[in-house]
């Protein structure tokens, strides 16, 4: 009776164990240093601007979209709407939300719509700044 009362305990340690190692490698690892995929996206309600000399109503609208987003993309140094960086989580987080807050008297100064800019991390998913244009 003793020896199988080891055996069951030696089981029930062995499963313990295993139990804590799926459990810890399915924990999400904040502190893991990788790199994160950032989008910027502009969600225009109304926008409002002067054709070009040539008619062009699309170049307009070109202009003031360009201006809300090339301090943006010069201040990650891309020339799209997604960019990277790396580092933890929370670190590359912090740095698109310092860097965005910094941004936003400029961008109170375009006229001309209303529009909400956001910054995702693509990799998690979560919004990590948004700022609201208005007219």
């Amino acid at each position: 009776m003793l020896v199988k009362m080891k055996k069951i305990l030696t089981l029930v340690a062995a499963l313990a164990v295993a139990a804590g190692f799926l459990f810890t490698s399915c924990k999400k690892d904040t502190n893991t240093v990788k790199e994160f995929s950032y989008a910027i996206n502009v969600d225009v309600q109304d926008v409002s601007w002067s054709s070009d000399p040539d008619g062009d109503t699309n170049k307009g609208f070109q202009e003031w979209l360009n201006n809300v987003l090339s301090p943006i993309r010069t201040a990650f140094g891309t020339n799209g709407d997604v960019f990277t960086l790396k580092g933890t989580e929370a670190e590359c987080d912090a740095k698109v939300q310092t860097a965005c807050k910094l941004l936003e008297p400029a961008l109170a100064l375009i006229k001309g719509g209303d529009a909400t800019v956001t910054v995702t991390n693509k990799t998690s998913g979560k919004t990590v700044w948004s700022y609201r244009l208005k007219k």
